[in-house]
C-alpha cells in the first residue's frame, strides 16, 4: 500500500491512487542497491561521459539561461562566467529551471502560470541511522519467505495504518505513528559500515512541509522519537541499537539540494501531474517554449527514482530535433 502513496500528498483512499500502486509494482525486477553507495553511480556516469569527451564542473552554480530571439544560447554562471552552447539540458526541477533562470520576458505567460501551479511540496521524511546491529524483525522468518534478511522492508501492517498517517499531515501536523520504509544498505555492501556495525536508512510519513504553529527545529526530535517507536514494535529493540541518527525533512530537502517543497519526485505525482501533463500541458515532451533548452529531471515523465528514463527520454527528443535541423 505505501507504493499506492509515494510523490503525492494522498492517502490510500485517495482517489487515483490505485494507479501509482501499478505503476511501482510493473517493474520486472526488485529493489537494487548500488555498491559504494548512490553517489558511486553519479561517479559512473561522470567517468562515462569523460571517457566520452564531455567536460564536467563543479560548484558552478547557474544563476541564468541566456536567451536571444527565441532561443537559449548558453548560461550565466553566478561568478559572472558565460558558458555558450547551442542547446541547454536542465534536469533542475521545473520552478527552478524556469521561474528563477530563465527571464520571464521569454516565456508566454499560460506556461509561467502552469509552473507556478506546479506542486511541489514534500510529504515524506527521511531518517539516517547508524547502528550496532541489525534490526530484528519480529514478523520475518528465513524459512517462510527463502531470503536470508529483509534489507528493504515496508511497515505499514494495514491501510487504515497509512491512511492515518496521511489525516495527520492533512491539518499541518505530522504522523504520531508514521509509516516506515527501512532499508540497510550496509548489509548488501559492508563498505558502508564499520566491521559489525550498519546503516538504516528511513523514508517515512507522513510529514508536512510546513508545520501549524511550529517548527521543525523543535518538532524533529518527537518525529524520530515516534519513528523509533514504531520501529521497536515490529523490530524490538531497535532504538537502543541507535548509535547516531540524522532527520532529515522536507525543508531539509528544499535547503540542500535547491528543491522547491523538498517533494523527492520534485513534484507530485498525481493524475493531473503525469504522462502529457508533466510538468505542464503542451511541453511533456521534454523540450520547452525556448527553442533549444530541454527539460530531463525528475519534474518531467515518469517522475523521479533513479530510472535514468527522464533522460533517456529527453536525449531521444533531442536527437530527433538536431537531425531534423540538419
Amino acid at each position: 500500500m505505501f507504493w499506492a502513496t509515494i510523490g503525492g500528498n494522498v492517502g490510500p483512499y485517495s482517489p487515483g491512487t490505485a494507479f501509482y500502486l501499478v505503476t511501482h509494482l510493473i517493474g520486472q525486477t526488485g529493489m537494487s542497491f548500488c555498491k559504494g553507495g548512490m553517489g558511486a553511480i553519479a561517479d559512473a556516469l561522470a567517468a562515462s561521459g569523460e571517457a566520452h569527451g564531455m567536460g564536467i564542473r563543479c560548484d558552478a552554480w547557474v544563476d541564468e539561461i541566456l536567451v536571444r530571439d527565441g532561443r537559449t544560447y548558453g548560461v550565466r554562471l553566478r561568478s559572472g562566467e558565460e558558458i555558450h552552447a547551442s542547446r541547454v539540458v536542465s534536469n533542475v526541477n521545473v520552478k527552478r529551471t524556469f521561474l528563477d533562470m530563465v527571464d520571464r520576458s521569454h516565456l508566454p505567460d499560460e506556461f509561467v502560470d502552469d509552473v507556478e501551479g506546479f506542486r511541489s511540496r514534500g510529504m515524506g521524511f527521511k531518517l539516517l541511522c547508524a547502528v550496532d546491529r541489525l534490526p530484528q524483525y519480529k514478523g520475518f522468518s528465513q524459512e517462510n519467505t527463502g531470503v536470508d534478511y529483509p534489507a528493504y522492508a515496508h511497515i505499514c501492517p494495514t491501510p487504515e495504518f497509512l491512511e492515518q498517517a496521511f489525516h495527520d499531515a492533512k491539518f499541518g501536523w505530522y504522523s504520531q505513528e508514521p509509516f516506515l520504509s527501512p532499508n540497510v544498505p550496509s548489509y548488501t555492501d559492508p563498505t558502508l559500515a564499520p566491521e559489525g556495525k550498519h546503516v538504516v536508512v528511513f523514508q517515512g510519513g507522513v510529514t508536512p512541509y510546513e508545520l501549524r504553529n511550529s517548527d521543525w527545529d523543535r518538532e524533529g526530535p518527537q518525529v524520530v522519537r515516534n519513528a523509533f517507536a514504531v520501529m521497536d514494535r515490529f523490530a524490538p529493540g531497535f532504538s537502543d541499537s541507535v548509535i547516531d541518527h540524522k532527520l532529515i525533512t522536507p525543508k531539509d530537502i528544499e535547503a540542500d539540494i535547491n528543491m522547491p517543497g523538498g517533494n523527492s519526485q520534485h513534484g507530485e505525482l498525481t493524475l493531473d501531474q503525469i504522462f502529457f501533463m508533466r510538468p505542464v500541458p503542451r511541453y511533456a515532451d521534454y523540450r520547452s517554449p525556448v527553442k533549444c533548452l530541454y527539460q530531463c529531471g525528475a519534474s518531467t515523465h515518469p517522475g523521479g527514482a533513479v530510472s535514468a528514463v527522464p533522460g533517456q527520454n529527453a536525449a531521444r527528443e533531442i536527437l530527433k530535433d538536431w537531425r531534423w535541423r540538419a
